[in-house]
């Protein structure tokens, strides 16, 4: 027989109506693995606190609670003191009669302080916030708008409509608890208490409600209309019509085609189609999508305009990262895509996802660029997230390219124009198990011509489908505060700010955000070592090791590793690599094909700034007995302001001595050095024939082709600083090729990563920033310091590539 118990509330007897809804209504819940990552103390109880009364949203709370292991909401205030039961309270009810909210004291809160301080105990507060669709609407009001969108003040009706036209897309966010307690401590006088207490969890909703759907959908022609009055356009093209003698209004048809051309026209049904579509091709073709550190992204929302900023590795970085952000309840970013992609129909539907499109190049176009910078000003002002890749174009070698500034600058510009708004940068880590474009990019590396998006190509990748890749992931960096920069910076000096720091700044942050796979990991090894193959032992020894140096030494906080013992990621790795294993009775032997170094050399680059100290460490030790520690710190220290420039590694000048010994100090706890019993302040190499120095030698051939690069370089211009100390940039990078590919020829060097045309650039800046060289127009002058360089990186080569450099290099008669 029935039997009412006042210790239950609600959902304790119709519980039940959660099945019947959920026949119809899909959810997702953030933090997933709430159980885990919401910080719940499960011995205390719990109150859900809701903005507005809805029994649906509680509906769907419970459901999540069930699944994630949360303490059910199913017992009343009084019932709560003491144990480790869970309840819920809502701020204000909803619909036509709603409570105003104002100042007054919520009755259900009250009660619940007033029990938490008569009871001498602690309840943790949840805030709970329910998002029946994701589409924030136009700005204007309309009876579609009233009946089919989420608004938290809807009654009945309203709502009856919204659950079914947005029943498939629900999402139950949860805030992290907040002590009752330890808020009472603050407040003695209860009823003060209780007013800061809802203002807080007032803007706590406000926050979420914000990063969750964002600003309303613009209309577009309003905009194309307000960029083309704005004063900077008309002033471009007034100048633009007078400087080519033409009339103002076909220029201003022009300055029309160029916004067309450039705005998005975000739709909630494409993104909401592409949100469906994606989900089910990542399942076929991704084991897993693996996100990480993305806690705060909402809350950072809810209060800056927040611009993401990924490394570029493949063409599904765009889908990838659009999709994962619409999948953490967060809004779509307006993510700037190259005009290459603006062909029919993906431009258009990539457009109505939230792309727009930008020229490779319009430096000499002054119209073009007012426009786009303006459009850029109106997004940020306007409250939308903003993505874009700071590399102008994807990486073929797994490094970072030298980034971009030119989207960086104007986003630093709208930033100094409406000082009143936060914005923030989010370096964003993006990593494969395997590339989807592995081969097409070791043809464009080999020289062939990129091929040219196109409708072709589009049918080509339906062949993707079938393609199984391991895990994708997505590591999102630490923020960065544009106004930090501001604030130190003249206005006049934005565009070499932003060319220089703040863009260096933003690449180091993406790589402290690094993932190491086990293909990545393998790769590196089994590429540093002699004839690239291991055995078993060995491969998984070193595994271990690096992975000790990874622990002991943390590159930085958001660093991940696997979590799976070495052999396990050693198997994982074969299965999607092309490493090979050699079955022997005496042990089994791990290799990999001279057809496959380059391939596998994307993923090891992918890590190689992990690594790059200790590497330098142990490549003084392959051709020297001992060094003095005073001695080898120094000379690492000389050829880290290279290497910092070459990976993006985050240590500044005055922080690597210290990072340098504590590097020196692991490598001696694990063998691979040896500190002298005689004399602590020499560091000697482990005994020749033992199988720790084995594995320093191929600890110091992390960074084999980088330091190669180093010594065919610099010994090259240092032979023409002995006969001229002048050349031609041109003639400098042809013969650099040329070198590199003949010593290719020969065996010296291993990688294609030297023969990288950007590369040769990027040496350059290098070599000027450290006053090595000086760039006069097409010319380099060059510096006598250079020769520190270029002997310093021979003493790390092994003996049969020095010889190959030193004579490839010498003055010919």
């Amino acid at each position: 027989m029935f039997k009412y118990n006042r210790d239950y509330n609600f959902m304790r007897y119709f519980w039940w109506l959660g099945k019947i809804i959920y026949l119809w209504v899909r959810s997702k819940v953030s933090p997933e693995q709430s159980y885990k990552n919401l910080k719940i103390d499960h011995n205390k109880p719990v109150c859900y606190i809701f903005n507005t009364r809805s029994i649906t949203d509680l509906l769907v709370l419970d459901y999540h609670c069930k699944k994630e292991g949360l303490p059910r909401p199913m017992y009343t205030l009084s019932s709560l003191p003491g144990s480790s039961r869970a309840t819920c309270v809502y701020l204000a009810k909803s619909g036509i009669f709603q409570q105003e909210v104002g100042d007054s004291e919520p009755a259900p809160l009250h009660t619940l302080l007033d029990l938490v301080q008569k009871e001498d105990s602690d309840v943790q507060l949840v805030p709970v916030s329910v998002f029946w669709g994701r589409n924030p609407g136009k700005g204007e009001k309309s009876l579609f708008k009233l009946l089919f969108f989420d608004d938290e003040t809807g009654g009945i009706l309203q709502r009856f409509f919204t659950f079914f036209v947005q029943g498939r897309d629900v999402f139950c966010l949860l805030g992290q608890p907040i002590s009752a307690q330890n808020f009472l401590e603050n407040e003695e006088d209860l009823s003060k208490a209780v007013k800061k207490l809802k203002r807080v969890l007032g803007i706590h909703f406000r926050r979420q409600r914000v990063g969750v759907l964002g600003p309303n959908i613009y209309d577009r022609d309003l905009v194309i209309n307000s960029l083309l009055r704005s004063k900077s356009v008309q002033e471009a093209i007034e100048q633009e019509a007078k400087r080519k003698n033409v009339s103002i209004l076909k220029t201003r048809n022009i300055a029309k085609k160029y916004i067309d051309e450039v705005a998005a026209n975000m739709s909630y049904p494409v993104v909401r189609f592409f949100a469906l579509l994606f989900s089910w091709i990542w399942k076929r073709i991704y084991t897993k999508i693996v996100v990480l550190n993305s806690e705060d992204l909402k809350d950072l929302a809810g209060e800056n305009e927040l611009i993401f900023l990924p490394c570029h590795r493949s063409h599904m970085d765009y889908l990838l990262v659009g999709h994962t952000l619409y999948s953490q309840g967060m809004t779509p970013a307006h993510t700037a895509a190259g005009v290459n992609l603006n062909f029919w129909p993906v431009g258009s539907l990539l457009r109505r996802g939230g792309a727009f499109f930008i020229r490779r190049t319009f430096a000499a176009n002054r119209l073009y660029k007012v426009i786009f910078t303006e459009y850029v000003h109106f997004l940020l002002s306007e409250g939308y997230s903003m993505s874009f890749y700071i590399e102008g174009g994807r990486s073929r070698t797994g490094r970072l390219l030298k980034p971009k500034n030119g989207l960086l600058s104007m986003v630093m510009k709208s930033a100094e124009r409406k000082p009143s708004q936060s914005m923030v940068i989010i370096p964003v880590y993006v990593g494969y198990d395997k590339m989807l474009e592995g081969l097409s990019y070791l043809k464009e590396l080999s020289g062939k011509a990129k091929e040219q998006e196109s409708v072709t190509q589009l049918i080509k990748a339906r062949k993707v489908l079938k393609a199984k890749v391991g895990k994708a992931y997505l590591n999102f960096g630490k923020p960065i505060y544009i106004r930090d920069y501001l604030n130190k910076t003249d206005p006049e000096n934005l565009e070499n700010l932003s060319s220089n720091q703040l863009s260096f700044d933003v690449m180091c942050q993406i790589n402290s955000a690094a993932v190491v796979s086990p293909v990545s990991l393998f790769s590196l090894i089994l590429l540093s070592a002699p004839n690239k193959a291991l055995n078993q032992e060995d491969l998984l020894n070193m595994a271990e090791k690096v992975y000790l140096l990874f622990q002991q030494c943390k590159y930085s906080a958001r660093i991940s590793l696997p979590e799976d013992p070495v052999h396990q990621q050693l198997l994982y790795a074969e299965s999607l690599a092309p490493i090979t294993r050699f079955h022997h009775p005496g042990g089994d032997v791990l290799y990999v094909d001279e057809k496959d170094t380059v391939l596998l050399s994307y993923y090891k680059n992918n890590i190689l700034h992990l690594i790059a100290v200790p590497s330098l460490i142990c490549s003084f030790f392959e051709y020297k007995d001992s060094l003095s520690f005073t001695e080898l710190v120094s000379s690492c220290r000389y050829m880290y302001k290279f290497l910092r420039e070459d990976l993006f590694i985050h240590w500044h000048a005055d922080e690597i001595e210290k990072v340098i010994e504590a590097n020196i100090s692991q490598l001696i706890k694990i063998g691979l050095l040896v500190k002298d019993a005689q004399n602590e302040d020499m560091i000697q190499r482990p005994d020749l024939m033992s199988q720790e120095f084995y594995y320093l030698k191929v600890f110091g051939l992390f960074l084999g082709d980088t330091i190669q690069r180093y010594a065919i370089f610099s010994n090259l211009l240092v032979r023409y600083y002995n006969s001229s100390q002048i050349v031609k940039i041109k003639d400098f990078e042809n013969e650099c090729l040329l070198l590199s590919k003949r010593m290719s020829v020969l065996g010296g060097v291993k990688e294609s990563n030297i023969f990288d045309h950007k590369l040769f650039k990027s040496f350059i800046e290098q070599l000027s920033n450290n006053q090595d060289i000086s760039v006069d127009g097409k010319n380099i002058i060059i510096h006598k310091s250079l020769a520190v360089l270029a002997d310093k990186s021979l003493e790390l080569l092994s003996l049969d590539v020095r010889q190959t450099v030193t004579r490839s290099t010498q003055v010919k008669e």
